[in-house]
């Protein structure tokens, strides 16, 4: 999958977790820098791996921040086989972001 899927709602989220294998999420924000260096990464990483890279505006879907315990952003985590894996992505290249993914 090369697109990263921007989540809507909850419900969308959930639907994606529930028929796909791995997914993997982005906690971001407009005025967050760091998301912004991230941006162009996570989205490379996508087009290299099977995952299905998502992404949520924490603005926009503060209850998916609240479900999921966000405290700061970029947060990215991932669902492995409908569970949520412990430990979230830390990489911030490429090469990190889709090792890591694939080891969970």
């Amino acid at each position: 999958m090369t697109d990263v899927v921007e989540i809507t709602s909850a419900d969308h989220l959930a639907n994606l977790v529930e028929n796909n294998e791995t997914v993997v999420i982005d906690f971001w924000a407009d005025w967050c820098g760091p998301c912004k260096m991230l941006k162009p990464n996570y989205h490379q990483a996508a087009s290299r791996s099977d995952a299905v890279f998502t992404s949520v505006d924490v603005e926009a879907l503060p209850e998916l921040t609240s479900q999921f315990r966000v405290m700061g952003v970029p947060t990215v985590l991932v669902f492995k086989n409908g569970e949520l894996k412990e430990t979230p992505v830390r990489a911030r290249n490429v090469d990190g972001i889709v090792a890591e993914v694939e080891s969970l």
